[in-house]
């Protein structure tokens, strides 16, 4: 499966990262790669709280009107991924942090993401936005009483 390539990717992505920052720390000196990434990492976290801030803001809005908030679920997994990815220190992890950050680009992978769970798990949930139809909030009050209830009421009352 595509699972067992995952500790591969990783791994090359690692000494990929070490070699960019080797070569980065040749070129311009090492404490200024040391400040960029100090610095990617404050702003993008700041940017990630802000963004993480709007995406509860839109699910809560979308809760309130009766719809789903499946986009919105994914496009916060995503965004803690890439607070996650703007963490870790290097340039290559740091542009795939600000590709899951990024509004156009976080949104399309919603989308895909979105798309590959109806696909795989069918109609089993739902992925499709609720209507907003009068009938479904119509709400009908009412009562009721089990007869084993009644005839114990009715027994209470003769003995009083």
């Amino acid at each position: 499966m595509r699972l067992r390539f995952i500790p591969l990717l990783l791994l090359s992505l690692i000494v990929f990262e070490l070699y960019v920052l080797f070569l980065a720390s040749e070129s311009i000196g090492s404490l200024k790669v040391l400040a960029l990434i100090i610095m990617t990492a404050v702003l993008g976290i700041s940017y990630i709280k802000k963004q993480g801030l709007k995406t509860i803001t839109k699910a809560r809005e979308r809760i309130s009107s009766g719809k789903s908030p499946n986009s919105e679920f994914i496009q916060g997994l995503l965004l803690a991924f890439g607070g996650v990815f703007l963490l870790i220190p290097g340039f290559i992890s740091d542009l795939i942090g600000l590709v899951f950050a990024l509004p156009f680009t976080r949104k399309q992978i919603a989308k895909y993401i979105l798309g590959s769970f109806q696909s795989f798990f069918g109609r089993i949930f739902s992925f499709e936005e609720t209507r907003d139809n009068e009938s479904s909030r119509d709400i009908i009050d009412g009562e009721f009483w089990e007869h084993r209830d009644q005839k114990k009421f009715k027994k209470n009352t003769k003995d009083t």
